[in-house]
């Protein structure tokens, strides 16, 4: 794995989601539009809390390694329960499932944002809005065709989703960006 950056973020409990993306997954093959979206890997569900780039020196790897373990002391539920799209130039092109009380999750990425120097733009969003990438839209127009069942399809797995904790702990991860969907691998 060629790592081209690294972010810290909440791993959730991939269990809860496998009757969303095996239900989003046969939707898809049945329809033969696998390649309208790209579904994320549901081994890699998170929420991203800070990015870091390609390399990190050893003296911040130590910080976060610290503020690792002093985060994963502080436990709190995450209910998913909403879904929603980022736009590009008003066209959506990202589907995401994210929690309506997310308090916390912001608070941790404020102090993440003021503890941390970091150059990559991705930190430098106006507002920040904690989510677990659902889908990538490859193909605007056929995801169009078919936009009403799968939000029917997201909509009734939600409704079981959201009544579980999704929480499992925050971690390090490497990635690599030349993989579609990426590769993300845990390093603490």
């Amino acid at each position: 794995m060629k790592t081209t950056s690294h972010f810290l973020g909440i791993t959730l409990n991939n269990k809860l989601f496998l009757g969303l993306f095996n239900s989003l997954q046969k939707y898809l093959n049945e329809n033969n539009i696998e390649n309208a979206i790209e579904l994320q890997n549901i081994n890699n569900l998170h929420i991203t809390l800070y990015y870091f780039g390609e390399k990190i020196d050893s003296k911040t790897l130590l910080k976060v390694k610290d503020d690792l373990l002093k985060l994963n002391k502080i436990i709190f539920p995450i209910y998913i329960d909403k879904f929603n799209f980022f736009e590009k130039e008003r066209q959506i092109y990202l589907g995401y499932l994210s929690p309506s009380k997310n308090k916390k999750i912001k608070e941790i990425n404020s102090k993440l944002k003021s503890n941390y120097i970091s150059d990559v733009p991705d930190n430098d969003y106006s507002r920040y809005i904690p989510h677990v990438t659902l889908f990538k839209i490859r193909d605007f127009d056929l995801y169009q065709k078919h936009s009403e069942k799968i939000l029917k399809i997201i909509n009734f797995n939600l409704k079981k989703i959201k009544i579980n904790d999704s929480f499992k702990e925050i971690n390090l991860y490497a990635v690599d960006s030349s993989f579609s969907p990426e590769k993300q691998v845990v390093v603490y």
